[in-house]
């Protein structure tokens, strides 16, 4: 009786010990799998935050507006509108604004609320795709009450180009 005790065990510790080996090759597995994911990625720093367009005219937009907009830059739609949950189709719609951004969003300095948005029409604006981009855009704008101003792109910009269309939001003063 004694030695079958001693069998149960002694199975019983080679069993734990297998478990445990096994467990320690799932854990390097999951662990090579997480390495592999974090540090094999294929991400790289952008050269140029803006393009050289959008680097005029923002350093303009600074001037004018001295102070009495926060400019951000490059903003996702969906960080400026929303969809309430119980509209019908609401993945629809939210999909139609999840990878649309604006190129410059004006912000009352005070309370952060969105003045405007600021889209920038190069050339690539002419074409009919992008035409129609642009008009969903500008009609989810019109919706949400919620300016948006167009500026064609340039090689420079007067004081007074950019100023003229923000002069009746912001008191530029």
């Amino acid at each position: 009786m004694q030695s079958w005790i001693i069998i149960v065990c002694v199975v019983a510790v080679i069993l734990i010990f297998l478990e445990r080996i096994v467990s320690k090759k799932r854990i390097n597995k999951r662990s090579d799998n997480i390495e592999k994911a974090v540090f094999n990625l294929p991400y790289k720093t952008k050269p140029n935050f803006f393009t050289k367009n959008e680097y005029i005219f923002y350093n303009e937009l600074v001037t004018v507006l001295e102070g009495h907009a926060i400019i951000f830059a490059k903003v996702g739609l969906k960080d400026i509108f929303f969809i309430p949950k119980e509209t019908p189709e609401y993945k629809t719609f939210w999909n139609k604004i999840s990878q649309k951004h604006v190129d410059f969003l004006l912000c009352d300095i005070n309370t952060l609320k969105p003045i405007c948005g600021i889209e920038l029409d190069d050339t690539s604006h002419d074409m009919e795709a992008v035409k129609m981009r642009d008009a969903f855009v500008e009609s989810v704008y019109r919706k949400a009450e919620l300016p948006l101003i167009r500026y064609k792109t340039k090689k420079c910009y007067t004081h007074d180009e950019i100023a003229e269309p923000l002069s009746s939001l912001i008191p530029l003063a």
